[in-house]
Order: structure tokens, then C-alpha cells, then sequence
């Protein structure tokens, strides 16, 4: 069972209704199998049982790791909704009337995907358990290289 849907990914990054779910339900998928090896296939399982429960913790754990996976999908589909192919890229505005916009150059998208990834992790972070990190050494989760800039 998927935690998130192409939907809410859309809603959430504020794709626009006119972007193709079929684009997007790959990185579904991707961040999915990376959110359960985080969190472990135990408190993945959890979170999917939380999502019709109406005990109001259960209900914010659900909230938060889907907005983790959330994030991780927008992490992963950044990279293809920049192809200008497509016409339905993320672009950057030019100019002070907002006329015109171009794709993102490949360093801006890498530091948007960044940005998306680090997000998802702080989302999951609380729910990752020690047996999701068995045999691995320190504390920590390896999240690559990650931009934890604060707004």
C-alpha cells in the first residue's frame, strides 16, 4: 500500500493541476522503498495502520511521515519536471513583470532536491527506531549531502 498518492504530492509542491501523475508516481515509488528502509519495515507498517485511526497521536505520526515521503518524492521527481521536453518544468522567473521563465540550471535543481530530501528527513527523523539501524555504526542515518538551512 502506498502511503502517498500523485495527488498529494501535486498539492503539497504546488505542481499544478496540469502535471501527469504517471511522471510522478516513479518517485513515489523510490521514496517509498527509501522511507522503509529508514524508518524500518516495522514502523512503516505502523504508519499505514495510523492512517484510519482516531487516536490523535497515531493520526500526527501518520501526518508527519507522510509528509516525509512526501518531501522525498519531490526530492527525487525535481530532476525530471526540469526537462523542457516536457513544458511543464520548474522554472524561474525573469524579469520584473514575471513575463518570462526559464528551467532551472542543473546546480538549482540539485540544491531544490537537496532542500526537498534534508526537509523529508527532518519529517522522519523522530520515527526512526534502532532496529531500522541495526549493524549500521554511530547514531546517525547517512543522508548524504544534505542543506539543513532554516528560512
Amino acid at each position: 500500500m502506498s502511503l502517498i498518492s500523485a495527488e498529494d504530492l501535486i498539492l503539497e509542491a504546488n505542481l499544478g493541476k496540469q502535471t501527469d501523475p504517471a511522471i510522478l508516481e516513479p518517485h513515489i515509488s523510490s521514496a517509498e522503498i527509501e522511507a522503509k528502509r529508514i524508518l524500518g519495515e516495522e514502523m512503516y507498517g505502523k504508519a499505514e495502520s495510523y492512517e484510519s485511526s482516531s487516536l490523535e497521536n497515531e493520526k500526527k505520526i501518520f501526518s508527519e511521515i507522510k509528509k516525509g515521503i512526501i518531501y522525498l518524492a519531490m526530492s527525487y521527481a525535481v530532476h525530471s519536471l526540469n526537462i523542457e521536453t516536457q513544458g511543464s518544468g520548474i522554472v524561474q522567473i525573469k524579469g520584473w513583470d514575471q513575463s518570462r521563465s526559464e528551467l532551472l540550471s542543473r546546480n538549482d535543481v540539485n540544491d531544490l532536491s537537496n532542500y526537498f530530501r534534508s526537509t523529508g528527513i527532518l519529517f522522519l527523523q523522530p520515527y526512526i527506531t534502532e532496529k531500522a539501524n541495526e549493524g549500521k555504526t554511530g547514531s546517525s542515518i547517512d543522508t548524504g549531502n544534505l542543506y539543513l538551512g532554516a528560512l
